[in-house]
């Protein structure tokens, strides 16, 4: 009677370790989900952000390519400025030649 006694006590024992077990390991488990789904929320918020960055770059190249462009326009407007000036210049000069 006591060993069954014994074997009735060590297999509750053994009932409330599993039993601990099982709740420890579905604890764990939980918490592994729960960082593995805040893991996956952190990477789609760093692609959003590089999406993000990949426009505000696109965006700051064009609007760089036009401050280019806006800055050719005037060079090239200052030099044919120049060109109608030198050959306003050589105008004058050969009518000044032709008065002398």
């Amino acid at each position: 009677m006591k060993r069954d006694l014994q074997a009735l006590r060590d297999a509750v024992a053994d009932a409330d370790l599993k039993t601990q077990r099982d709740r420890i390991v579905t604890l764990v488990q939980q918490e592994v989900g729960y960082h593995f789904s805040r893991l996956a929320e952190m990477q789609e918020k760093m692609q959003m952000l590089d999406g993000k960055v990949g426009e505000l770059s696109e965006r700051d190249d064009r609007e760089q390519m036009h401050t280019c462009l806006g800055q050719l326009q005037n060079a090239l407007d200052s030099k044919a400025e120049a060109r109608d000036l030198v050959s306003m210049r050589r105008a004058y000069q050969r009518e000044i030649k032709a008065l002398l």
